[in-house]
């Protein structure tokens, strides 16, 4: 019989959102099986976010490093220019301000924007969103990443903005 190889996956709060946590584990796992070879996966549930210890957040570090690849090498972004963050009342805000910390520590003008989540997505969320502000925003920024649950590709805004900013560098 071959020895059982473990990795164990930290897990934040394996409450509310149990599909979301079962589909991000179960990429893990498979990314954690083709790479190293497990063949044994240990779900270790980490509790939530915060509380009062001076310990890291959880996966702070990596956060942050991701939040560097995206400004640097993704949007390659220069002092002064503007990148526009969007994100909804679904999304992550720890991501949310590693990536606008990311372009702010690079020289970059960060400009986060969080509207309510919409009932649906492309034109169909158009009816819940700020269409002509955000449009305003993004036809004048050099780069955007949106990290909206419900995503605003092919939206109006989204249609616009790609129209209006032909040098606008978008990351979905």
């Amino acid at each position: 019989m071959a020895a059982a190889t473990g990795i164990t996956i930290p897990v934040l709060g394996l409450g509310a959102d149990r599909d979301e946590t079962a589909r991000q584990l179960t990429s893990a796992a498979n990314e954690l099986i083709a790479t190293k070879g497990a063949n044994v996966i240990i779900v270790e549930n980490m509790g939530q976010v915060g509380g009062s210890s001076n310990a890291p957040v959880f996966c702070e570090y990596e956060l942050g490093k991701t939040a560097d690849i995206i400004v640097r090498d993704l949007f390659e972004l220069k002092s002064g220019e503007t990148l526009v963050v969007t994100a909804d009342t679904e999304s992550d805000e720890r991501v949310v301000d590693a990536v606008a910390r990311a372009a702010f520590a690079c020289g970059a003008k960060p400009l986060v924007v969080w509207t309510a989540s919409p009932l649906g997505v492309g034109k169909a969320a158009d009816a819940m969103l700020p269409v002509e502000s955000l449009t305003a925003l993004l036809k004048t920024a050099d780069a955007w990443v949106e990290f909206n649950n419900k995503w605003l590709l092919y939206s109006t805004v989204y249609d616009r903005a790609m129209a209006e900013d032909k040098r606008l560098r978008l990351c979905l």
